[in-house]
């Protein structure tokens, strides 16, 4: 595979300009752009995990290539990446027999030997990512076999799983094993003496993280909530102020509640990711590579007797308490883990090779994080087509809270999307959001910008013909918008639309931005300027925005910096 910045599409040339003379000698063959004809591209993505940074093979003081949507996420993603390599390897050949068509840039795959649509975030992949993701799909359940998880605070997933719990006062002698590591929702225990922890695991924190129950791109189907404990065992016990388990702890007292599993196997694979559940039956389920224990150095009195009730998981539960633990370290951070997102849940935070972390060496602390899910509201949202016989869609958020809710506006191929908010009030301000409102008005697949705070007066112009807007709500504040989204028509606009702007001959001489633009008689040392009258056809005069070449831009654009040749797009129609 080829690293994007190579890739033979012509959007490339349209996001971002390279700048051969700051690349040095042995990078130059690193920004080659292919020929179409001995490379496949499925199109540009600038927020691949493939593509170069603009700091690699730089020779300074420049960049090796210059970003032309500077307010894009860039680089990171992979969900376009995944989807070439699944269509290059003919995947979609495995399930010839699927009765749903994957749209919406959603693709036909097979994973964990099931054939399904992988879709973008929060499109239904048992519609073939035609209408908003509202329930789990039929037949998805949580893996069969022996084994235990935390108790949430609202209970266990459901009627097959068992409630069991264990109270043990604390005091002093904390031991672990040498197979672990976790991370976020944490529990930390203070000791004085012996805590033991084995040695082998790992997790990502995060106070709320989203995952599909589908077969859906990082979407938010349900949350997982950071919350910590701390279990000292000289009196100084605590947890976080998010804390979502179903906990009761007092300075030398921790009473932990479980929800255990004895069934048989089924087909149900464990997901690929950091984490680690509480083994049962004397045997880790398949598919975690790493087990281990942590014993705690209780001091029970005859006042202050440890205590269980109901089914427990695999441990010691006399004088001392001592679990026994099974974790994952597989696969990439961008994986999706497939569990039933309509039911409370929590699993273990893998931090390093343990599930338990001592804060120091000569330290009697000991934490523990846990990921609780809490359902989002997600019965929300809509997909709306516009064409010219319907050109303009409106829409608000719920008045409600804890909402994962999406709304997908397209146009016809080719056409473009204008998107106002004429209500905007999310929780947050830019750079501290507590609510999340974020628009995706690139190419579907890729992430979209994060946006919050009390108004919001720009318009949103999208790139191709598609807006997707995701809006996440954490608290009792009712977050809350109404979008306006309008059909750009070919009367709106002031050139015609197949040249990208070739034809506008205005007046308009600053960026989107509002940047002044450059004299293009001054520009001789750049690529584009009025004595290339073999290359350009465009009349390059003053200092107006042009489009030179229409392989190469979206819209007219111009300079704005004439030491490295930046350039940035105008809005010459005024349209947003």
């Amino acid at each position: 595979m080829l690293h994007e910045q190579q890739s033979p599409n012509p959007d490339r040339n349209r996001f971002i300009r390279v700048n051969p003379q700051y690349i040095i000698d042995d990078g130059q063959q690193w920004y080659v752009q292919r020929h179409p004809g001995n490379f496949i591209s499925h199109g540009y993505d600038i927020n691949s995990v493939m593509h170069y940074s603009p700091s690699y093979y730089r020779k300074p003081p420049g960049k090796t290539f210059s970003y032309l949507f500077s307010d894009l996420l860039h680089g990171g993603s992979t969900f376009y990446h995944i989807r070439e390599v699944s269509i290059e390897h003919m995947c979609q050949d495995q399930c010839k027999d699927f009765p749903v068509a994957c749209e919406n840039d959603g693709y036909l795959t097979k994973v964990d030997g099931k054939c399904g649509c992988m879709c973008i975030s929060g499109l239904d992949p048992a519609t073939g990512c035609k209408t908003i993701y509202r329930h789990d799909p039929p037949g998805l359940e949580f893996p069969g076999g022996q084994y235990a998880l935390p108790a949430h605070a609202d209970g266990c997933p459901d009627e097959t799983f068992m409630a069991g719990s264990r109270k043990h006062y604390t005091a002093g002698r904390n031991d672990k094993s040498a197979k672990f590591s976790f991370m976020a929702g944490s529990r930390k225990h203070y000791t004085a003496g012996r805590n033991d922890k084995s040695a082998k695991f790992s997790f990502m924190a995060g106070s709320r993280k989203h995952y599909t129950a589908g077969r859906n791109d990082k979407s938010a189907k349900f949350s997982f909530m950071a919350g910590s404990r701390k279990h000292c065992t000289a009196g100084r016990n605590d947890k976080s102020a998010k804390f979502s388990l179903k906990t009761d702890l007092t300075s030398d007292m921790v009473e932990e509640n479980f929800c255990v599993r004895n069934l048989p196997t089924n087909d149900v694979v464990w997901p690929e990711g950091n984490y680690c559940i509480y083994r049962k039956g004397g045997s880790c389920p398949a598919g975690f590579f790493f087990e281990g224990s942590v014993k705690y150095g209780d001091q029970p009195t005859d006042s202050k007797p440890n205590s269980q009730a109901g089914e427990l998981p695999d441990g010691d539960y006399g004088a001392d308490t001592k679990y026994h633990y099974c974790c994952k370290n597989s696969g990439f951070d961008d994986d999706i883990l497939f569990f039933p997102s309509r039911k409370p849940f929590v699993l273990i935070k893998r931090r390093g090779d343990h599930p338990v972390l001592q804060e120091s060496e000569k330290s009697d602390a000991f934490s523990i994080k846990y990921c609780a899910h809490k359902p989002a509201m997600i019965d929300c949202g809509g997909v709306y087509e516009l064409d010219a016989s319907k050109r303009e869609v409106s829409f608000s958020s719920p008045d409600d809270v804890e909402l994962e809710c999406f709304w997908l506006v397209k146009a016809p191929k080719g056409q473009r999307l204008a998107l106002d908010f004429t209500e905007f009030d999310i929780s947050g301000f830019p750079g501290m959001c507590r609510d999340d409102l974020v628009v995706r008005y690139s190419r579907l697949g890729q992430p979209g910008k994060s946006y919050c705070g009390s108004k919001f007066e720009k318009t949103l112009i999208s790139l191709n013909n598609t807006i997707h807007i995701r809006l996440s709500t954490y608290s009792a504040y009712k977050s809350r918008f109404t979008a306006n989204v309008r059909l750009i028509q070919d009367e709106d606009l002031c050139y015609k639309r197949a040249d990208r702007g070739m034809t506008y001959d205005g007046d308009i001489n600053f960026t989107r931005d509002f940047q002044p633009c450059l004299p293009w008689h001054e520009m001789t040392h750049c690529e584009a300027h009025p004595f290339k009258t073999d290359v350009y056809n465009t009349f390059l005069t003053g200092s107006e925005c042009r489009t030179p070449d229409q392989t190469n831009a979206f819209q007219p654009w111009c300079y704005i910096d004439k030491k490295f040749c930046t350039r940035n797009y105008c809005d010459v129609c005024a349209i947003g």
